[in-house]
């Protein structure tokens, strides 16, 4: 059988499949989406521009490195080692060899091992891309350097074990090339597996799988090219031509495009440096694949740039020199319908990770994961569309502290996350606290004791409790909840502020519950024992010997996703299942109905304020939810934004909710999607391009939002 010129393009062909069909496979429990199947060939056709480069790369450098009567001789080498090994494998060189590589695979082990560790320090405590990525690098080469060590030892103990076992104890079946290299694959295997298990979380952020496959299509590009016979010109010259052409009109289709970007392993970033090397102007909008940057060479015009009205020139290529700014309603504090005295308590309780739609009083069927809510819920204000303003819970905490968008809050150092949040802005406990109230926080979660993380600001009390319990957080928190509260003093008004950790990933076993063993089961009863928390809490509130009236807001700082759009739980997206949250508020006079009109969750923090009878900052973006809660009619109007900018690779993404539409706009890939997200609530079906006018409503007022908000420095790449 003769050795075909192409075989290392066949590795990448297998390569971009298993990428594809990953992608597929995650999406099948929901279904795929109709156009996602086609979507296969520019993946495959985004696999062999990738490979091509990294085959030209390795064949310059094998021609670079050997001379042609080295090369030959090296291939013939490596084609024989195997059965040579095999014909000897109970001789000296069979054992030499044996030492040989079980000291680099153990040294690979070690090597792997330390890294993720390094890796998984690094992105807990620091932040920024560059800063990461030169401080792994660095631990990397101190860590080679320790392995290269490890491994010259190794081989030195091992040729003196092999030796005893033969000539003293005339054992050489055990050190048969097979059976060590046997033995050494498990080993390697196992504690590779170990430390894999122990930092699933950061082996996700930092995109492990994607360097994983790439590492396996490299060392499969190696082993074909020293098999294969020699390229021909000219099939590589069509070969070329063909992907080229798969390339361009596979990318043509949205689904496609979005599917490439956002569902692949490594394919995605693939893309991503093609785009951006068609941004020939440096405006921030790409050419290819679609040609959305309508004016390549001129940097003043693209499909989002902020069109100055009347100035002659057509800046977003909307064919209008127009724009409608009056689109965007701006925030609006007005006046309350009353007053409330004396000055009321106000508990406010987050749930972490918690889905809207998983909700007993949201209409979740399947089981009962939320009794103790649904009570509260038959007496209190719902509202069924609330959205939080990020995905993850650094930001989506602070926007709600501070009333704005995430990087509407200036932000004075960005360089480990969480960020520190700047003395410019007044956080909703320091203006509580300016006002008179007692101010207290029980929190779960490793986040909230991070000492640089200023939140705590204007908090008398503030403690992070869990530490490093795993199991029965929930409980534990409300118990130090509890303990708190009692310890409050009655003659003045309290703010007080828990957040529960479950039901965050990873979701523990409740047996007592027996929802089944699903993660999704489990999920669900981690809501139960957050909502067993919440019932037992509520109960020590309304114990309390206070005269005050008590205000009661319940809400999650993000939602949690089950593979609808890619595998990661939360904090990488911005689509409904991440941040359609639940917000119930209860208390005295307010009114016991469902509000449908779209509010942010953050509107927390100036309905709190007016719940207290204090100013609301005018920095605030965020709209206040009193009127609304004694029986004002809600703003069906409202437009609620959204940003993020935590995803792997790094990938910006602004959206806005309105009462039917949600429009998303990554701004890193500039792939634009619109969902019928009430209709559609897994936000499947694509709306973008159909020309509806909501669509060019819902564009215009997201880039007006673009010039409100600003990314650290660090976050920018």
């Amino acid at each position: 059988m003769g050795r075909s010129p192409l075989l290392p393009l066949v590795i990448f062909v297998v390569c971009g499949l298993f990428d594809g069909v990953l992608g597929l496979v995650a999406r099948a429990p929901q279904g795929v989406i109709a156009g996602e199947w086609f979507a296969l060939l520019p993946v495959l056709a985004l696999w062999l521009v990738f490979g091509g480069l990294l085959w030209a790369g390795y064949a310059l450098l094998w021609w670079l490195c050997f001379a042609r009567d080295r090369r030959q001789a090296l291939r013939a080498r490596l084609a024989e080692t195997t059965p040579s090994l095999w014909r000897e494998r109970r001789s000296y060189e069979s054992r030499r060899v044996s030492a040989n590589v079980l000291a680099a695979l153990s040294s690979l082990a070690l090597f792997v091992s330390a890294s993720v560790y390094a890796a998984a320090n690094l992105i807990e405590n620091r932040h920024g891309s560059m800063l990461i990525a030169s401080a792994i690098v660095g631990a990397q080469l101190v860590i080679a350097g320790g392995c290269v060590l490890w491994a010259l030892i190794v081989r030195r103990v091992l040729l003196g074990a092999f030796q005893l076992v033969v000539q003293r104890l005339r054992m050489p079946t055990l050190v048969s090339a097979p059976m060590v290299l046997g033995v050494i694959l498990t080993v390697v295997a196992v504690v590779i597996a170990i430390a894999v298990r122990r930092h699933a979380e950061t082996l996700v952020a930092i995109d492990a799988s994607a360097i994983a496959l790439s590492a396996g299509a490299l060392l499969g590009l190696v082993v074909a090219h020293a098999v294969a016979a020699p390229a021909r010109p000219l099939p590589l010259f069509l070969v070329a031509l063909g992907v080229l052409a798969l390339l361009w009109f596979g990318l043509q289709s949205p689904v496609a495009r979005s599917f490439a970007s956002n569902q692949t392993l490594v394919a995605k970033y693939v893309l991503a440096e093609l785009r951006d090397a068609s941004d020939f102007d440096k405006d921030g909008t790409p050419w290819f694949p679609g040609g959305e940057d309508c004016a390549p060479f001129d940097a003043r015009r693209h499909p989002f740039a902020l069109e100055k009205s009347r100035n002659g020139i057509d800046e977003n290529c909307d064919g209008v020199d127009d724009f409608a700014r009056e689109l965007v309603a701006p925030s609006r504090h007005t006046k309350p319908m009353r007053t409330i005295a004396p000055q009321p308590n106000l508990v406010l309780i987050t749930i972490d990770a918690t889905r809207a739609d998983h909700m007993g009083f949201m209409g979740y069927k399947r089981r009962p994961t939320t009794p103790h809510l649904d009570a509260l819920a038959n007496k209190s204000s719902i509202f069924t569309a609330a959205f939080s303003q990020d995905s993850g819970t650094g930001p989506s905490l602070w926007s709600l502290m501070t009333g704005r968008t995430p990087f509407q809050v200036k932000l004075s150092s960005a360089k480990r996350f969480p960020f520190v949040i700047s003395p410019d802005e007044t956080l909703l406990a320091e203006a509580l606290r300016r006002g008179g109230y007692q101010t207290s926080a029980i929190l779960c979660g490793s986040v909230f004791a991070k000492p640089h993380w200023n939140i705590r600001r204007g908090f008398t009390q503030y403690a992070e409790v869990c530490g490093k319990e795993v199991n029965k957080v929930s409980a534990l928190t409300a118990t130090e909840a509890i303990h708190s509260l009692q310890k409050l003093r009655a003659d003045r008004p309290f703010f007080f502020w828990v957040h529960l950790l479950a039901p965050h990933h990873p979701y523990r076993d409740h047996a007592e519950l027996n929802f089944g063993s699903k993660p999704i089961d489990r999920y669900d009863e981690e809501i139960h024992a957050a909502d067993a928390a919440i019932g037992r809490i509520l109960k020590a509130v309304g114990d309390l010997p206070s005269a005050r009236p008590t205000y009661i807001a319940i809400t999650a700082d993000h939602g949690e996703n089950f593979n609808e759009h890619g595998s990661a739980q939360h904090a990488r997206t911005l689509y409904r299942e991440v941040t359609h949250v639940p917000l119930v508020i209860a208390g005295p006079e307010v009114k016991a109905r469902k509000v449908t009109a779209p509010v942010a969750s953050s509107d927390l923090y100036p309905t709190f304020l007016e719940l207290a009878g204090l100013t609301i900052p005018e920095r605030s973006t965020m709209e206040s939810q009193f009127n609304v809660l004694f029986g004002a009619p809600a703003d069906k109007s409202r437009l609620v934004f959204q940003e993020n900018s935590f995803s792997r690779p790094r990938r910006h993404v602004k959206a806005v909710v309105s009462d039917r539409r949600h429009l998303l706009f990554d701004t890193s890939n500039h792939v634009l999607e619109m969902y019928d997200w009430r209709n559609d609530p897994q936000e499947r079906v694509n709306l973008y391009g159909n020309g509806e006018a909501e669509e060019h409503r819902l564009r215009q007022a997201l880039l007006l939002f673009l010039t409100t908000t600003t990314l650290p420095p660090e976050l920018k790449k």
